[in-house]
């Protein structure tokens, strides 16, 4: 990567690092490792880019010329940008860049379902650029309000079981072939368990039953919290089910349970 390029992606990284921060500002404990390269399409293309956000701070790394360049940021929700992840960001710290100095802003944009990640450098030796990181692995631990909803199904007696979570208001809803029923829940387990299961971070959607099984129970199981959200599937005769993904289910079927 030549100077300018290891430049650019330096504090394009730098600002995408900022994305998550869409949270809003009580929501300061979001962790995201994101890493990419920047697109063909943009200005450095194939540049890699490893961007940290950790509460309203931000980390950006890449190899540049004078070796491993790290730029640190402050991050704040920009209300701007038409897109629904938008942020403005300044430059707080720098090493190994030639092009991005303390005091440098810009913004950027976030697009979680497609993977990608928008920067607009506001001021500095790249103004005026815009770029776009293609987004290849990403590692998040979401912070605040979070709602759970899981769907059962089958069996022997083909049941059918929708629970929804809300944490904002410590509520449950099941809806059953019986009817429906709604109860105050205290949570804090439940959002411990949903850490400890890395949930957002499940990269397989669908585990499919063994071939020839019958009368199995399915899942489904989706959990939003912020910007973040994933959604996964599988049946009590699926093999690589993560235990702790089944160990989450049991246990939010236990607060429905606790409850008859």
């Amino acid at each position: 990567m030549n100077k300018l390029a290891g430049s650019a992606a330096l504090i394009f990284s730098l600002y995408v690092s900022l994305i998550p921060n869409t949270l809003a500002a009580s929501e300061s404990n979001l962790f995201l490792s994101s890493k990419g390269e920047i697109s063909p399409v943009s200005h450095f293309p194939g540049t890699a880019i490893w961007t940290i956000i950790d509460g309203q701070k931000g980390t950006i790394l890449y190899q540049g010329t004078n070796g491993l360049a790290v730029i640190r940021l402050d991050v704040s929700q920009n209300n701007t940008c038409q897109n629904s992840l938008c942020f403005a960001l300044k430059v707080t710290q720098v090493k190994n860049s030639e092009v991005a100095k303390e005091g440098d802003v810009s913004k950027i944009s976030f697009d979680l379902e497609n993977q990608k990640e928008y920067l607009s450098i506001g001021t500095g030796f790249l103004q005026g650029f815009d770029m776009i990181i293609d987004v290849s692995n990403r590692w998040v631990i979401p912070s605040g309000d979070f709602t759970v909803t899981l769907n059962k199904s089958g069996g022997i007696a083909g049941i059918t079981k929708d629970i929804t979570i809300y944490s904002q208001n410590h509520t449950l809803v099941q809806q059953t072939q019986t009817g429906s029923s709604t109860l105050s829940i205290n949570d804090s387990d439940l959002k411990t368990a949903i850490l400890q299961s890395k949930f957002f971070n499940l990269n397989q959607k669908s585990y499919p039953p063994i071939s020839g099984s019958a009368d199995y129970f399915a899942y489904s199981l989706e959990i939003k919290q912020g910007p973040f959200s994933n959604k996964v599937e599988w049946t009590d005769t699926s093999n690589g089910v993560p235990p702790k993904l089944v160990a989450l289910e049991q246990q939010i079927e236990g607060f429905a349970v606790k409850r008859n």
